[in-house]
């Protein structure tokens, strides 16, 4: 019975917490080492109950700045792309880790995500994106796997439902 439970407030978790399409591209006008860009396609999320539309986004600048690069060459950086719950409507915004050798990046962590954010705020990760310089030639990578439609603090099993009982399932 305790499992029960545990599995249904799980999925009330994802049913107040979910996004679904807002996925990470190309930017349109490639990035350099000082203008990190991407694209975003269309979609609706749901942050701590509160929802949200969103058009296609072009060019979302994630940094900029003239005089410093966000990665020198060598290095790699990566940045989590957020929504999280203010104002009424779910707020988008990038949190970036640290730059790194290339190889050696890591994404922000949760506790690093909320202290950019500031305390109190529910977000939802739509995806990772890396700027990697590689002897001054620019590339990027999407990571739209670690994206949460399964919502905030939800198990994975909520991506395929072959552990509902049949029974359940009809109401699914």
């Amino acid at each position: 019975m305790d499992q029960l439970i545990q599995d249904l407030e799980e999925l009330r978790a994802h049913n107040h917490n979910h996004v679904e399409g807002m996925y990470l591209q190309p930017p349109t006008s490639a990035s350099t080492a000082n203008y990190w860009r991407i694209n975003r396609t269309e979609g609706a999320v749901v942050v701590k109950n509160t929802q949200g539309s969103f058009d296609a986004e072009t060019d979302y600048s994630i940094y900029s700045d003239g005089g410093t690069p966000a990665v020198g060459v060598g290095q790699s950086r990566m940045a989590a792309i957020v929504l999280y719950t203010g104002g009424g409507y779910p707020i988008r915004t990038a949190v970036l880790g640290s730059a790194a050798t290339s190889g050696n990046e890591v994404a922000p962590t949760a506790a690093e995500i909320t202290s950019a954010l500031g305390s109190g705020y529910t977000w939802i990760r739509i995806g990772e994106t890396t700027l990697i310089n590689t002897l001054g030639s620019i590339s990027q990578n999407y990571d739209n796997a670690k994206r949460p439609i399964l919502g905030v603090n939800v198990t994975p099993k909520f991506g395929d439902y072959s552990w509902v009982p049949a029974v359940t399932k009809k109401y699914l």
